[in-house]
C-alpha cells in the first residue's frame, strides 16, 4: 500500500530484482472504484505525478518509483492503483515461455480527517440465497475479515454457519456478499447473524510507512421471513 497526506505530500514504491537477468518495466496510474460484487473499475488517470513510467531493473538491483500529489486533499480518500508491468524481453528465446511480472499496487490520497464508518446492513433471504451488504459511510476504506454467517434455531443454537473473506469496501461504496443455505437446514433457521472484523491501517502525522492497524467488530442479525427458504 502507498499513501499520500497532506503532511507529506510523495511517497515511493521500491521494486527489487532478485534475478540476475535484466528486467524492464512500465508503471501506469488508474483511478481505482468498485462494483458491489467487487469487480475493479480502472480508468487511467493523471491526477497523480509518478516518474519513472518507464524503467530498467538490473538484475539483483532495486529501484524506487516515486509518486506525489499537487492537488488539494479533499474530505473523502482517493483511491488509485499503480500498475507495474514487465514488459517482454527481446532476448529471450524464441520458443521459451515464461509469464511477466504485473503488480497492482493500492494508492490512498488520504481526505482531511479519518472517519471510520462501516454497516452490514441491506439483508435479503430469497430461494435460501441470503445476502447482505457491507456500507461504508466513513471517509476511508476498510476491509471486513473473518466474515461469519449464522443461522440460530428457535432455541438460539447454531445450525448453520458460513466463513467468508473479505474485501475492500472504498468510501461510498458497498459490497454485496451471498450465501447459499442448505434446504435441510433452512427452514429450521429463525434468526441469520453477520459478524466480522473490520481492519484499517490508520495513518499518523508523517508515518505513512508505519501505519497503525485499528480493528473493529461489525454485528447485524436478520429474522428470516416466511417463504424465504422455498426451494
Amino acid at each position: 500500500m502507498i499513501f499520500i497526506s497532506t503532511r507529506k505530500n510523495i511517497n515511493i514504491l521500491r521494486i527489487q530484482n532478485e534475478s540476475s537477468r535484466s528486467i524492464r518495466f512500465q508503471v501506469r496510474l488508474f483511478s481505482w472504484k468498485q462494483t458491489p460484487l467487487g469487480r475493479f473499475l480502472l480508468r487511467p488517470s493523471e491526477d497523480l505525478v509518478y516518474f519513472p513510467r518507464l524503467l530498467t531493473l538490473p538484475g539483483n538491483k532495486t529501484r524506487i518509483i516515486r509518486i506525489g500529489t499537487e492537488s488539494p486533499f479533499t474530505k473523502v480518500e482517493k483511491t488509485y492503483r499503480l500498475l507495474v508491468r514487465e514488459l517482454p524481453s527481446s532476448t529471450s528465446p524464441g520458443n521459451a515461455v515464461r509469464l511477466l511480472l504485473n503488480i497492482s499496487v493500492p494508492i490512498f490520497i488520504l481526505p482531511e480527517k479519518q472517519i471510520l464508518n462501516g454497516k452490514i446492513t441491506y439483508f435479503n433471504l430469497h430461494h435460501r440465497i441470503f445476502s447482505f451488504t457491507f456500507v461504508n459511510h466513513g471517509t476511508v476504506y476498510y476491509v471486513p475479515q473473518n466474515i461469519k454467517v449464522t443461522g440460530l434455531a428457535k432455541n438460539g443454537k447454531p445450525i448453520f454457519y458460513q466463513n467468508i473473506t473479505g474485501w475492500y469496501v472504498l468510501p461510498n461504496e458497498t459490497r454485496e456478499y451471498q450465501v447459499k443455505i442448505p434446504y435441510s437446514k433452512c427452514g429450521k433457521i429463525k434468526v441469520i447473524t453477520v459478524k466480522a472484523q473490520t481492519l484499517h491501517m490508520m495513518m499518523k502525522g508523517r508515518r505513512l510507512n508505519k501505519p497503525d492497524n485499528v480493528q473493529s467488530v461489525l454485528e447485524a442479525s436478520y429474522p428470516v421471513q416466511a417463504g424465504g427458504c422455498l426451494p
